[in-house]
């Protein structure tokens, strides 16, 4: 016979029971609370900067254990079936730095693209965020709703593994269209919560285990101690980057920066023109500062070759990243007020018509600068037209380029899409900006070079009469040799200014600087004082001229090509300001001083300038070589209303003039235009490299 136990006489002792059991695990809830409060107190925070992920899943806490793989095979799930990239990483701690600070900047380090999203989790900060790409398919809701109801319940449970895999059951469901599940775990207020004899065994088993855990991870302590002691010898801890990555990160940051504070430059005109000077003036102040900021990383970044010290090199390296940075927070501080400023959304309409009689007027003057080139030419050799030569046909694609963003933005806007209209008309004002750059510089060239024509007469006299002040000061054996280089400049000189000798006025200056300064050098000490400083004086005008043509020229290459120029030139160009700067500032007080510096500009402006064009022709040879702009630009055929060659010409030029950004494994037209280059692209806007590039969320839990 099966004899049970009545229901309630079970529910009668329960209670009893209950109460003797609770006080008797007292003292066991007393040591299970002092054992992990001690492992959570006592153990080591690991502080982790924003790094440049290795795989998709990253558990530096150690959080994951052995459920890693089923971490890995829910990622490969999204990846086949929603063609979606979730990124995880699990660190100790963020550093001190913002959650969402630093997912962006580990997103940014990492390169991820378009269909790529980052969730990173500080297990000891309980804090956690995500970053995606501005153009990630799902919505700042979606993606809120997700992390609400399938990342931070887990989370908030430490169950690490989960939170991930949760994300991504819930992203390939919103991917889906699926609406994101609000539902809870069922109630269990219902449940019985008594103790029952099983939860006896329960407890005293996890007593057990949580002493094997306190002694084993004593151990472990001991040994990390020991570890972290070990180098105490020191003030600071041996650096965790390479001198060459560190190295690499200042070179992208530098032109990162260089590139935002050229696009907020273009932007704030478009505000001052649009707006008026008054409301633009914070921006005009924020963009000043980051320009200092960049100069002193510029100024800094010079002088690392120049130190042989692994530990000097370092600190000046940290030193250009501190710049950039600060570079950047300036602008990203002001790049929120100065979209709700442009707004562009809801003032598309007005600013496609300005753009448009803009765009008229450009084509009426591209014949008109393609005949000044033309009268040039006839006048100038090849070589000192090299800067502009191919400007006319680089600005008519940037107005083909406006003005497919043009169509295409009034089509958005007819449809009702008027964020992909806004995309349009910022890349549509890029490119009208540089087109009008690209036609104003042949104009200011030739008038640099009808200047500098002018001054070759008096500069060879000039020259001529150093030299015979140089024989007449009598056997000075240091002179020799400075007269002989002389000679040979005045000689190269009347040939690059002869109509058979190339006619080339900015290169017969440069080849006479170049030898007069040294001459003029040598002669101080048998010169007096007031002749040397009138002497100078006199010079220095024309070396002013030089200098500040070779520099208009670099910085107009490189502005409307930055997209394929790197830090190099920029550097060049940056310090060729800097001395152009000093020399006009020492122009009254020290013109010998002055001459040296405006020299100098003037030959570290003309080796940037050969720097860019050599890197632009490279870029562009790997552009035709890779074949961008190849089938996917034949099919934007049909939308854009162009040829093949014309369409995949001007966005590629806009590649290079860095109207459209690459990121990932390629570029793209813009969003929402029918086809990518292999990737995606970005239209830059005001602001720093974070502001302008990602989104993201996240919080504590």
């Amino acid at each position: 016979m099966n004899h049970q136990v009545p229901l309630g006489r079970e529910k009668s002792v329960t209670p009893r029971h209950t109460r003797q059991l609770t006080l008797a695990l007292v003292p066991v809830v007393a040591i299970i609370a002092a054992i992990v409060g001690g492992l959570f107190l006592s153990a080591p925070v690991m502080a982790e900067n924003p790094f440049r992920l290795g795989s998709q899943v990253e558990d530096r806490a150690g959080a994951l254990g052995d459920r890693q793989q089923d971490v890995e095979e829910a990622l490969q799930t999204l990846l086949a079936e929603a063609r979606v990239q979730l990124w995880v990483a699990y660190v100790d701690t963020f550093s001190g730095l913002r959650a969402e600070e630093w997912a962006h900047e580990t997103a940014i380090e990492s390169d991820l693209g378009l269909r790529d999203i980052l969730l990173a989790v500080a297990v000891e900060d309980r804090a956690y965020a995500y970053s995606v790409d501005e153009d990630f398919p799902l919505t700042d809701q979606q993606i809120n709703d997700l992390m609400a109801f399938d990342v931070e319940p887990e989370l908030s449970s430490n169950d690490w593994a989960g939170a991930a895999i949760g994300a991504a059951a819930g992203m390939q469901q919103a991917l889906r269209g699926d609406a994101v599940t609000t539902d809870v775990a069922p109630s269990t207020a219902g449940e019985d919560r008594g103790f029952s004899y099983g939860t006896v065994f329960i407890a005293i088993a996890l007593v057990a285990i949580a002493l094997l855990v306190w002694r084993g991870v004593k151990r472990q302590r001991s040994k990390r101690g020991a570890q972290l002691q070990a180098p105490a010898t020191g003030t600071t801890a041996a650096p965790t980057i390479s001198l060459a990555e560190l190295r690499r990160r200042a070179s992208e940051e530098l032109v990162e920066t260089d590139d935002a504070i050229k696009t907020s430059t273009d932007e704030l005109g478009f505000a001052q023109a649009q707006f008026g000077e008054e409301e633009a003036a914070p921006f005009e102040r924020a963009l000043s500062e980051a320009t200092r900021e960049l100069n002193e990383a510029f100024n800094l970044y010079r002088q690392f070759d120049e130190h042989a010290e692994k530990d000097v090199q370092q600190e000046i390296l940290a030193a250009v990243l501190q710049h950039t940075a600060a570079a950047n927070e300036k602008l990203d501080a002001q790049a929120e007020r100065f979209d709700r400023l442009r707004d562009l959304e809801n003032k598309a309409e007005e600013v496609l018509t300005v753009l448009e009689r803009q765009l008229a007027e450009l084509e009426v003057d591209l014949p008109t600068a393609t005949q000044e080139l033309s009268q040039l030419a006839s006048v100038y050799s090849p070589a000192a037209l090299k800067s502009v030569v191919t400007n006319p046909n680089e600005a008519a694609l940037r107005i083909r380029f406006a003005r497919e963003q043009i169509t295409a933005g009034r089509e958005d806007l007819a449809a009702g899409r008027r964020g992909a209209a806004a995309v349009g008309v910022l890349a549509a004002q890029e490119a009208t900006g540089q087109a009008q750059t690209f036609l104003a510089a042949i104009g200011r060239l030739g008038t640099d070079l009808d200047q500098a024509r002018e001054q070759i007469d008096e500069a060879l006299a000039e020259t001529k009469r150093d030299i015979a002040e140089a024989r007449a000061a009598g056997a000075v054996p240091e002179l020799a040799a400075l007269v002989a280089a002389a000679e040979a400049a005045v000689g190269a000189a009347t040939v690059a200014a002869a109509a058979d000798g190339g006619r080339d006025p900015l290169a017969s200056l440069r080849h006479l600087e170049d030898a007069d300064e040294a001459l003029e050098n040598a002669l101080v000490a048998v010169r007096e004082q007031r002749a040397q400083r009138a002497k100078a004086a006199t010079m220095l005008e024309r070396t002013l001229l030089a200098a500040r043509a070779e520099i208009s020229a670099a910085r107009d290459y490189i502005t409307t090509h930055r997209g394929a120029i790197g830090s190099g030139p920029r550097a060049r160009l940056a310090e060729a300001q800097h001395l152009l700067t000093e020399a006009t500032a020492l122009r009254a007080s020290d013109p010998i001083a002055a001459v040296n510096r405006a020299s100098r500009a003037h030959e570290l402006a003309r080796r940037a300038l050969g720097e860019a064009q050599s890197e632009t022709q490279r870029a562009t040879i790997m552009r035709t070589v890779g074949g961008i702009g190849g089938s996917v630009a034949r099919s934007s055929l049909e939308h854009a209303g162009g040829g093949t060659g014309d369409l995949a010409s001007s966005i590629a030029g806009a590649i290079l003039g860095g109207i459209l950004t690459r990121s990932g494994s390629g570029a793209s037209a813009r969003r929402g235009r029918g086809g990518s280059f292999g990737g995606r692209s970005r239209v830059p806007s005001f602001g720093g490299r974070s502001t302008r590039m990602r989104r993201g969320g996240g919080g504590r839990f």
